[in-house]
């Protein structure tokens, strides 16, 4: 398995909502996440491992229940299946799960909803 730039391992990283967090992070903009998942992706130099990485992620993606798997949910233009479920929480934050057939498109979710999800930190 590749390495993240720290060297950490993504099954030493698991972070919010059930989706392993890139180098153990506990940064709280999606900016932020963003851009450390793409010093992540370009750290790995050799495809084989951008591709090992994505399919990391793609294990680290919450389960979507069955009963979400409807046409209205259905990700339309993707060759391959894609549901997207989106929820509110009871704060009024967007919460979003989804799922696919192709472990690719679930890593590409799952580093979507990564980088969406903002941590709201009460004390």
């Amino acid at each position: 398995m590749g390495r993240s730039w720290q060297g950490r391992d993504m099954e030493q990283d698991k972070g919010m909502d059930n989706i392993g967090a890139p180098l153990g992070t506990t940064t709280t903009t999606s900016a932020d996440k963003l851009h450390l998942l793409v010093s992540e992706f370009r750290f790995l130099t050799e495809p084989i491992d951008r591709v090992k990485r994505l399919l990391s992620y793609a294990t680290a993606l919450a389960p979507l229940e069955d009963s979400a798997r409807v046409p209205a949910n259905r990700v339309t233009g993707c060759t391959t299946q894609v549901w997207l479920e989106i929820k509110k929480d009871e704060l009024g934050r967007m919460r979003f799960k989804a799922d696919s057939d192709s472990e690719i498109s679930k890593g590409f979710c799952s580093c979507l909803i990564w980088t969406s999800t903002v941590l709201n930190r009460r004390k």
